[in-house]
Formats: C-alpha cells, structure tokens, sequence
C-alpha cells in the first residue's frame, strides 16, 4: 500500500511538471482584465515564456503619408489586429473629428481642442495631434457604435498589461522616443482658456512586457520597439495616463 501511494505522488509531480513546461506560463497570478476582452482564443495570439508576453502584431508606419498621425495610424494597428479591414485615410476622411482652424485676435493666437479634435490634420506636417477622446469618438463613429471602446485613461501600465495577458494590444499616449515633454507652443482654446501643446506627444500600440521593459509597435519607426519600464511611465505620467482599448 506504502509503495502505491508513492508511485502516485510521483505521477502527480510529472503531470504538473509536464503541464508547466507545455505552457510555457509563469505560475503568478495575474490581475483580471474586463470580461469584455474575454476570448477563447485571444491568449493563443501571444509569445509567452517566464518573463516575456509579447502580441504579434503588425507594425505600421505613419510615413511619409502621415507625419503627425500617430494616433490614427495606432488606431489601424489595433483594428487590423482584431479583424477589422481598414485604411488610416479611411479614418481620416470619414470618423475623425479634425480642425484646422487657426486665427489670430488682439494679437493671440487661437486654435482647436485636441481633446475635442484633432488640432490639423495627420496628413500635414504643420500640424500637432489629439488626444484619447478623440480617437475614442473615432473608433466609435467607425463601428458605428461605443460598445467596443474602452477609455482606460488613468489605467496604470501595470494593469494595462492584464489586456496583453489576454491577446488585446492597447493605444498608449506618451513621447516620441520617450523624450521629456517640451511645453512651447501655447493657443487660446474656444472655451477662452490657454493652452499650451506638450511637445513629442505620440502615441504607440503597447504589444508587450517583461521584466524590464514594455514593447510597443513605433508607428514612427514603423517596427517593434523596447523602452524601460520606469522611462515609460514618466512618459506616460507626463501624458495625462491616456490610454484606449478596442474590445473583440
């Protein structure tokens, strides 16, 4: 009887070693990411190994067609990710709030909300960029409902990182490169308050994370990226902690 028992403890020790090995998962728990990015086969779609989570998804870059459009460009990434057939003039042309709508009065200048629009347009050089609700009109205008954006603006990486445990890439507003913010081009918004735009803003799809960095699609540099963890989130801090999911 003594030697059964063994011999099943034994077995047992296998099987849970075997099944370790074959997922290749680590045996931390991880935090729970909303139902509504729950799929059967969503963490098929990412690399996993002891210290790496990483989404393969297609890079994108923004030029020469789009110099200031990361967010839209971003924006593409993610939707072709989940299955959507879509082009960034598509985008452009028939979702994204835009105004290029600048004047001077008494000698100030005066200009659009990024946070409403998109100060120019993606197309031109000479413009800047917008913010998380304005993609998040976007996305809602191209499915033709709110149902599968999520706002998860002042989310911490941290916990973003739960959607990329689940197969769901995530727009992340922080710099190019992740230089510091310059604060030098200021306008007076329709509500008659200042604003100054935070130089190098952009925004990139994180697709990953390990132990020390965090793994983006660059729509700049057009390829897959690695920035260290503590520089991302002083960028990101810097940005206001914006971020969008698009839910399957």
């Amino acid at each position: 009887m003594k030697w059964r028992c063994m011999l099943c403890l034994l077995l047992a020790l296998v099987t849970a070693f075997s099944l370790g090995t074959l997922t290749g998962r680590s045996t931390a728990a991880k935090p729970d990411t909303p139902s509504a990015t729950e799929t059967s086969s969503s963490t098929q779609s990412a690399v996993l190994s002891n210290d790496l989570v990483l989404l393969d998804v297609t890079p994108l870059c923004q030029y020469p067609d789009y110099p200031t459009g990361c967010e839209v460009i971003t924006a593409v990434m993610a939707l072709r990710y989940v299955g959507e057939v879509v082009t960034a003039d598509e985008l452009i042309d028939s979702c994204l709030p835009k105004n290029d709508a600048w004047y001077r009065r008494n000698g100030q200048l005066h200009g659009p909300d990024p946070r409403l629009c998109f100060a120019g347009d993606p197309r031109s050089r000479a413009s800047y960029g917008c913010f998380a609700p304005v993609i998040e009109t976007m996305l809602a205008t191209y499915f033709g409902h709110p149902d599968r954006v999520l706002n998860t603006t002042h989310t911490s990486l941290d916990e973003l990182c739960a959607y990329i445990d689940y197969g769901v890439p995530v727009l992340v507003w922080a710099t190019m490169a992740m230089r510091p913010v310059t604060w030098k081009n200021s306008w007076w918004l329709p509500d008659n308050t200042l604003f100054t735009w935070p130089g190098n803003e952009h925004c990139l799809l994180l697709v990953g994370y390990d132990t020390e960095n965090y793994y983006f699609n660059d729509p700049i540099e057009g390829t897959q990226v690695a920035y260290p963890k503590r520089t991302v989130e002083q960028r990101y801090a810097d940005m206001g902690r914006q971020s969008l999911v698009i839910t399957r």
